[in-house]
């Protein structure tokens, strides 16, 4: 049976439509951290590697959400997961390390999700919602690690807040860019494309800063980026609605 061109990304937007297309699970993801990170471990036997990194780094968001990263200790951490201090520090050699880790990773995985997600020929419009969405489907499949790198970088060192920094300036920055395009092509209506990408930026932050709160309302991922697109149209639109 062959998949129709509409159940394919970027002409359907939709959360499994972005499965798809970056054809990563969640399981798959810690294998992912592990080849790119392989010489920074002492466990070179992958499917081993790749069960205890699971742990690490999902006890890690947990412990970090009850009681901040910044008072957790390596000896709460190795309890958390069942490891031994040795067995921590096999993957890990210090809590500097490990969000060493958490960003660095974070910072690859959504850059190469973006190649994957980006269609480079749309027209701004069409561009435009492709980048809200995917960024907006990126956080909800990693949003522990999205949670964790806003929440925490305050509290770490001034390079971790100087790769969040420049990570959040990257996407306002490419927000910014196609909506400069849109408005020189007068698909867009002239307006400060800085300060809306800002704007814009700050409206998907809230899915995976508040999400218990969509949850309460049973407010789905897709609702939610279509909602955020809405918005976006009314104010940006030249002519009639843009979706």
């Amino acid at each position: 049976m062959t998949t129709s061109m509409t159940d394919n990304w970027p002409e359907t937007l939709s959360y499994d439509a972005f499965l798809k297309e970056i054809q990563v699970s969640k399981n798959a993801l810690y294998r992912s951290l592990y080849l790119q990170f392989v010489d920074e471990f002492s466990v070179k036997n992958q499917r081993i590697a790749v069960e205890k990194l699971a742990l690490i780094f999902k006890a890690t968001f947990r412990l970090a959400n009850t009681q901040g990263f910044q008072a957790m200790t390596l000896r709460q951490l190795a309890k958390e997961t069942g490891l031994s201090m040795g067995g921590l520090y096999a993957y890990i050699h210090s809590k500097d390390h490990l969000a060493d880790l958490i960003y660095a990773f974070l910072n690859f995985f959504c850059s190469e999700s973006f190649i994957k997600l980006e269609d480079l020929d749309q027209p701004p419009e069409q561009k435009l919602k492709t980048i809200i969405f995917s960024h907006i489907y990126l956080s909800e499949f990693m949003q522990p690690w999205f949670y964790f790198a806003y929440m925490e970088s305050k509290n770490l060192s001034r390079n971790h807040k100087k790769n969040a920094i420049e990570a959040e300036l990257i996407t306002e920055d490419k927000i910014s860019d196609v909506i400069s395009l849109g408005i020189k092509k007068a698909v867009f209506k002239n307006i400060d494309a800085t300060m809306f990408a800002a704007l814009i930026k700050a409206m998907m932050q809230d899915w995976y800063l508040k999400r218990w709160k969509y949850q309460r309302r049973k407010i789905s991922v897709d609702a939610f980026a279509q909602q955020v697109m809405e918005v976006v149209n009314d104010h940006l639109s030249a002519r009639e609605n843009i979706a």
